[in-house]
This record gives C-alpha cells, structure tokens and sequence, in this order.
C-alpha cells in the first residue's frame, strides 16, 4: 500500500530504520551527490521543480527493501537492503488541482558489483508477486484499494524491471478520499541497485510518455554508478 501522505510529501519505499549501519568501503571512493537526481533531470513531462531534498544520513537508511506491499502495509516482495543508501527527491509544481508528482531516486550500494547483479536478479524474480489487488477488509474507512502490474525493460543498457502500485482510497472525509499512483523502476549498475520513481497523489493513470520518461531517466541515472 501507498499510504496516502500530505499532499507534495516525499515518496519512496516502505522505510524500516535500520539499526546498526554497516558501511561498503567502495562506496565512498566518489562522492554520491553529484550522481544523484537534480531537478534538470526530471524530464518535461512532469513539469518543472518545486523543491529538491538530498540525503545519506543513517537515520533515513532502510532495513529491508519492499517491492510491494498489501493494502494493509505487508511486504508481498522484498529483501534486505545494504548500507549505504543515498536518496534525492524533487517535487514538482502541481500540473492542475489536487494533482501532485515527486520524482525520487534511491541508490542501495552493495558491496561488489557481483553482489549488486545478485541482488538485481533476486528481486527481479520477486517482482512476480506484484501483481493483482489486495484490498482492506469491507467497511473500513478509508477503504484501500491497490493494483499491481509489472514487467521488464525490454533493451535496457542497464538491466532494469518496473512496478506500477494504483491505490484508491474511499473514505467519508474528503481528505483521505482519492487515489495515488507510483510508477518505479529498479535498475543495476556497477555496486548498486537504482529505484528510480514517479509517484502522484491525484493521479489515475500514467501516460505512454510518462513511463517511458521515468525508464529513461531510470537509465541516466544508472549511469552514473557504472564503473568508469
């Protein structure tokens, strides 16, 4: 589930802190900032940049990676995440009314590039349970609602899959009442493993143009993490 957060609110994966952090050594050979997402980057076909947040503190770390979850919060697919992580997340200025998109890129650094690719492909072959819905129990309000698709991209440089999560939310008050949509795509490239993001709150559905927009930026992003 896309629990349906304040409006223009930073989106991303399910966070569990982690508690302890251990750091890949190879990972700090470049810094990660510049490699990260800017608000140049965000192709056109979201609009133009509101705010831009960047991080790498330990509090904002991850403890397990979840693909997907049920309309109640659960994993349905995941696995565990390495240290470090570095996130960047640019808001965009509203297209039309109770309309908001947040680009965000994750960047989960492994230990060795062998270590990423296995962990590409575990998750990859997880991504299969994302599919379908899972809806809360009848007469809960809000009443949530997700629907799952996913598939690979098919001549990618960078070996990538993607997960669309739809959530609808019904409820009485107006405020929890609408629908959320995020579009990820999760790539490998030398140590690490890229989640790159668009997720609407007040959107339905993504244009053709839209998803092709987030896997190309999926590999632009990439690209920065191959060895050079």
């Amino acid at each position: 589930m896309r629990p349906r957060t304040p409006r223009a609110a930073l989106a991303g994966t399910a966070v569990t802190l982690v508690a302890s952090v251990v750091v890949a050594g190879a990972a700090w050979a470049a810094p990660a900032k510049p490699r990260m997402l800017k608000p140049a980057q965000v192709p056109v076909v979201f609009g133009s940049a509101a705010t831009h947040t960047f991080s790498k503190k330990p509090s904002s770390y991850v403890a397990t990676i979840d693909l997907c979850t049920d309309a109640k919060g659960e994993p349905m697919a995941g696995a565990p995440a390495p240290t470090p992580q570095y996130a960047s997340a640019v808001t965009m200025k509203p297209l039309k009314k109770d309309a908001f998109i947040t680009v965000t890129e994750r960047v989960f650094v492994y230990p060795s590039a062998e270590a990423a690719a296995a962990a590409h492909t575990t998750l990859s072959q997880a991504a299969g349970a994302c599919a379908g819905s899972t809806s809360t129990p009848a007469g809960e309000d809000p009443k949530v609602t997700d629907a799952y698709a996913n598939g690979s991209v098919v001549g990618a440089p960078h070996p990538a899959f993607w997960i669309q999560d739809k959530t609808r939310f019904d409820s009485k008050d107006a405020l929890q009442d609408g629908s959320t949509l995020a579009y990820t795509v999760w790539s490998q490239a030398g140590d690490a493993v890229i989640q790159t993001e668009a997720y609407a709150d007040g959107k339905q559905r993504m244009k053709p143009a839209e998803t092709a927009a987030v896997q190309q930026l999926s590999q632009l992003l990439s690209a920065k993490w191959s060895p050079q």
